[in-house]
């Protein structure tokens, strides 16, 4: 039995049989070691041999005919596994096999593409520019198992079990089960048992309970701007409601089961499909003339000028139909929308969640209310996006939190006095997506020490309750334990609040998390840096220029950094002149480094640990997560924000500095040590520093102690490479204040001495 049951076959490989030639008739061929590569990782996941069915025609030549068995093969097959390459682009019989099961999923419910995901993985064995590719998975990105070639190169596949060949095979691995997954879940919401008899005709979420929306597009139609438009209306109802569940059909068979519960009928009128659309329009206002129709028009006409609102009244019963046709450019102005929903009486249900604010005797209660206000503009957004993660709530306590908010756009809430919660909030639309796509995959590495998503009730994807053309930040929201009264920090927050002996257990534990119960694969060969984009750790001429300009910014203040200016001159000229002509020989020299899982961002931010309970700890901010990372970037990357975390918790600012002279050189002493003594430093080296500066460095400590068992060399290239990587990379992104600046300048220049120039 396949990992999806209705289906007799998960992945169908479409190849050509070139593609899996040997010189050596005894060997096997690529084909056969890729997918057996592929069975025995996805077997890994799933937990069992073969639960996931790949299947692939060993026996099949180019040139023979296509046959009923492989058409049924394709039409019983969740997903298709395309190997492109010169062969498979000018086989006929490849190609057939890609229609044919485009043709086929067409007639199935859940169609070629379920939520945000296509059922036709493209393979890249060549370097087959985009255009070339066939338009059916045109619109998606590729696997690329083909080494980097100069513009116009071809390339060759990567050798099977190479380190290149492993790490895209876990990334493709990844895509399929978690697509496998995503199908699973449109299944389960209702989906039919049993392929391909009949078309579905039951929706798949319960309309009873929505504002439900049922969007047609009649065929035949090509009109070019109906998706924009479509997208437009879909993003301005989930901008004003929680409720709203859409559904898109094309089949007027299917209009009977969704438009019973539906509350609004959304229609494309065109002119090459003006005739079905009015006839599914008459059908749907004779049959259910209370609800009402938008049409949506993509040219104007003599009865429909540019911009102008037409209502047609139909009299068909004892209750007046009600339709309105919109222009599609209309769509752009949210005033004319509004108004033509208002003359419809369409109104869905807006936010009824009652906030509980901090009380206003606690401290900094109406600071913390007015920076949430300001951050996402009004309240009204915050309790929609809430409403959206919990439409039955009926009141929310937002705790006081005012330090997390600031610096992480991290909130935490309780709903109906019952568990609580963590809203993470995103600027950027990319890290939202990444974040969800990468939750689930650290979730099955991590297990109970990463907060698991919250999903949206009855939607295949939940980023659709999230629009481009939101006006609010992107919220992720994260369950906790579910013990009522659970209060998490941040473990910035305990640097600040906790003892050390509760910020050490907690710290311990963040490390155990990252490093213990995953084995410790074999190291591979690497360069520590490149300037090659899509490398972990690239050098890009961009942030060669921040560096300077800081250097050039922080020339007046470096100085009394050391006391004297000979050493800053020294540790200027070490990081002005890095990477001209070239990056130092230890950069560049290939090392052996191990890999493994990866959290990607573990930075005291996205570490959330229980007040009462310094061994229970949370990681949230999953997007950077890798299946396939350096083990020792993880830990190098909480070193460097141990660091300036800690060092900005002093009290006694002075002018410029925000740490006085004396403390600032005594932090100074200490990095050089630590640099020294690299990945042999111990806490116990911290021991005759004064009290803050012996409180992150024996942290440090504990770190490189635990960064020993994951490096693959006693110097620990790798992992200063990255801790230098880390520290330019905050220079570069400006986030650190003056004095921190020139704290991050010292750690690489000591780098830069101890391991080469």
């Amino acid at each position: 039995m396949a990992y999806l049951p209705e289906f007799e076959v998960d992945i169908f490989i479409s190849y050509a049989h070139v593609d899996n030639a040997t010189a050596n008739p005894a060997e096997l061929g690529w084909v056969e070691l890729f997918s057996e590569h592929l069975r025995v990782e996805l077997d890994r996941l799933t937990g069992r041999s073969g639960k996931a069915a790949i299947w692939w025609d060993k026996a099949l030549g180019k040139n023979q005919v296509f046959n009923q068995t492989i058409q049924t093969r394709l039409e019983r097959s969740a997903l298709l596994l395309v190997l492109t390459s010169r062969g498979h682009l000018a086989s006929e019989y490849c190609q057939q096999e890609v229609r044919w099961f485009c043709e086929s999923v067409s007639q199935q419910p859940w169609g070629l593409q379920i939520g945000d995901r296509l059922r036709l993985v493209n393979v890249r064995l060549q370097n087959i520019h985009h255009s070339q590719w066939p338009p059916q998975y045109q619109v998606a990105l590729c696997h690329d198992f083909h080494d980097v070639q100069p513009a116009g190169g071809f390339g060759t596949p990567f050798a099977p079990g190479s380190a290149e060949f492993k790490r895209v095979l876990l990334e493709l691995r990844d895509t399929l089960f978690h697509t496998l997954g995503h199908f699973r879940a449109v299944i389960d919401a209702g989906a039919p048992d049993s392929l391909p008899v009949d078309v579905a005709l039951a929706p798949l979420v319960n309309f009873q309970k929505w504002f439900g929306i049922v969007c047609v597009n009649p065929p035949p139609d090509s009109v070019a701007d109906w998706p924009g438009a479509l997208e437009t209306l879909r993003a301005w109802t989930w901008q004003n409601t929680a409720e709203v569940r859409w559904a898109q059909i094309e089949q007027q068979a299917r209009l009977p089961a969704w438009l019973g519960a539906a509350k609004l009928l959304v229609l494309n009128r065109s002119p090459k499909n003006s005739t079905d659309a009015e006839k599914y329009c008459a059908e749907a206002q004779r049959r259910w003339p209370e609800l009402p129709v938008l049409v949506i028009n993509s040219q104007a006409s003599p009865n429909l000028p540019l911009r102008r609102i037409v209502f047609t009244r139909v009299q068909t019963s004892p209750t007046t139909s009600r339709r309105a046709d919109l222009l599609s450019e209309a769509l752009q102005e949210s005033q004319q929308l509004e108004e033509t929903l208002q003359e419809l009486q369409v109104r869905w249900p807006r936010p009824a969640l009652e906030f509980h604010w901090p009380d206003a005797d606690q401290p900094s209660a109406a600071l913390f209310r007015e920076r949430v206000s300001e951050w996402l503009d009004t309240e009204f957004q915050l309790q929609l996006a809430i409403q959206k993660f919990f439409p039955n709530a009926q009141q929310a306590r937002l705790l006081n939190d005012q330090r997390g908010w600031l610096v992480a756009r991290l909130l935490q809430f309780s709903i109906d006095e019952k568990a609580s919660y963590f809203l993470k909030f995103f600027e950027q639309r990319d890290d939202f997506e990444r974040e969800w796509d990468c939750c689930a995959q650290a979730e099955n590495w991590l297990g109970k020490e990463v907060f698991a998503l919250q999903p949206i009730e009855d939607l295949a994807d939940p980023l659709e309750a999230f629009p481009v053309a939101s006006p609010y930040r992107y919220p992720v929201c994260y369950k906790t334990s579910g013990a009522p009264g659970a209060f998490y920090l941040t473990l910035k927050e305990c640097y600040r609040q906790n003892s050390f002996d509760f910020v050490e257990s907690a710290f311990d534990r963040l490390l155990e998390t990252l490093s213990d119960g995953q084995p410790v694969p074999e190291p591979v060969n690497e360069v520590p840096w490149s300037t090659a984009p899509g490398n972990d750790f690239c050098w890009p001429q961009e942030m060669k220029r921040c560096l300077r300009e800081t250097l050039d910014e922080l020339e007046l203040y470096g100085p009394a950094l050391y006391g004297e200016q000979k050493k800053w001159d020294e540790c200027h000229a070490r990081l002005r002149h890095l990477g001209s002509p070239s990056l130092p020989q230890w950069l560049t020299e290939t090392r052996p480094v191990v890999r493994g899982h990866v959290h990607g961002n573990p930075e005291s931010r996205n570490c959330l640990v229980n007040s009462a309970n310094a061994r229970d700890i949370r990681l949230v901010g999953c997007g950077a997560y890798r299946m396939a990372g350096r083990l020792v970037a993880d830990l190098a990357l909480i070193e460097h924000d141990l660091k300036m975390s800690l060092l900005n918790t002093e009290a006694a600012a002075r002018g410029f500095f925000d740490l006085d002279v004396a403390h600032v050189q005594a932090w100074c002493a200490m990095e050089s040590l630590a640099i020294d003594e690299k990945l042999a430093y111990e806490p116990a080296h911290a021991a005759n520093a004064p009290d803050s500066v012996q409180r992150a460095y024996a942290l440090i400590g504990h770190l490189r102690l635990r960064a020993q068992k994951v490096s693959a060399d006693g110097e620990g290239h790798h992992y200063f490479a990255a801790l230098l990587y880390w520290t330019l990379y905050g220079l570069h992104k400006r986030r650190l204040p003056p004095t921190k600046q020139l704290l991050a300048l010292h750690s690489a220049s000591e780098i830069l001495r101890v391991f080469g120039t």
